[in-house]
């Protein structure tokens, strides 16, 4: 898609490593969560984030600025797909 955009493979390998910091951070992220709300609750909400955030990085590509914002937009989703897959591994395992 970057590359469309007129991007050169440099950039966009260096740009999408941004979006791989919440899953190496995930051992950490996934002892925080447990201290708040229920892994269900965690389910639900991603899933709603998800959705949005999608739907809001989609409208960014036409923009001025489509880089910035749609990266902004892929580190979102990428740290709520953590959060999801944290909360799923929970919900499935405590069932």
């Amino acid at each position: 898609m970057y590359k469309s955009l007129g991007l050169t493979d440099s950039q966009i390998a260096f740009f999408t490593t941004l979006v791989m910091w919440p899953w190496t951070l995930k051992p950490l992220w996934g002892p925080l969560l447990e201290m708040f709300k229920t892994k269900k609750h965690f389910v639900v909400i991603t899933e709603f984030i998800g959705g949005v955030a999608f739907g809001v990085l989609a409208l960014t590509l036409p923009l001025e600025g489509f880089l910035q914002y749609s990266l902004v937009m892929f580190v979102i989703i990428a740290f709520n797909s953590v959060t999801h897959d944290i909360a799923a591994d929970g919900a499935y395992s405590t069932s």
